[in-house]
């Protein structure tokens, strides 16, 4: 018995829409998305076909089914930070990708309203100190060191009231050293820059000695 055409044609719907693929997790596409433009040399292992798994791609830490730590270190990475990747990742609260050969500026970060500790030291990163970071009031831990920023310490900084860590040294930054008076600042590096004028005189700053200027 052969089949009317409507009915082939109803038939062929069913098996198309019912085979579609199912739409993204909004941190698997955030996590593609980044790797489509930071990762040229293909080193991660994320992709579409597993991402209904992404909390089991390298690197991936989730709780409830939501990325909270994002750890790409060494791993040659070689492209740009791009915009609205991974600042879609709101319950992200580590992010490192130190040690790889990421270029350009960072991006805007005040989305990752619960980061705790960002690790973006030692890659090719240029442009200025991210402003964004003083809305991040969970930071903690901060390195952008061995980099190429330019322009000024961003005095909101001094915002951050949990900050425990920071190191900018070896970049290309210049102006004076801003006036943090963190009573948590126990780690702090800003040497190997082209920072003048006198160092600001705060008992945060005073803990720390010349080495860490200079």
């Amino acid at each position: 018995m052969k089949l009317k055409p409507l009915l082939l044609i109803l038939l062929f719907l069913a098996l198309t829409s019912s085979s579609s693929s199912a739409p993204l997790p909004n941190d698997a596409a955030a996590l593609l998305h980044f790797k489509s433009k930071a990762d040229l040399r293909n080193q991660l292992n994320f992709s579409p076909k597993s991402s209904s798994a992404f909390c089991k791609w390298k690197g991936v830490e989730c709780s409830d089914s939501r990325a909270i730590r994002l750890i790409g270190e060494d791993l040659q990475l070689g492209g740009i930070f791009a915009p609205n990747t991974l600042s879609q990742l709101a319950e992200l609260r580590l992010l490192s990708l130190q040690n790889n050969s990421l270029t350009g500026p960072i991006p805007d970060l005040s989305d990752l309203v619960n980061v705790k500790a960002l690790f973006l030291n030692r890659n090719y990163f240029s442009g200025a100190v991210p402003p964004s970071l003083s809305a991040l009031h969970r930071l903690k831990t901060v390195d952008l060191s061995y980099n190429m920023l330019a322009g000024s310490i961003p005095a909101s900084l001094n915002g951050l009231d949990r900050l425990y860590y920071l190191r900018l040294d070896f970049n290309r930054l210049n102006g004076s050293v801003a006036p943090l008076n963190q009573s948590s600042l126990q780690i702090f590096n800003v040497s190997h820059n082209d920072l003048t004028g006198a160092i600001p005189v705060t008992p945060a700053l005073s803990r720390f000695n010349s080495s860490s200027f200079c």
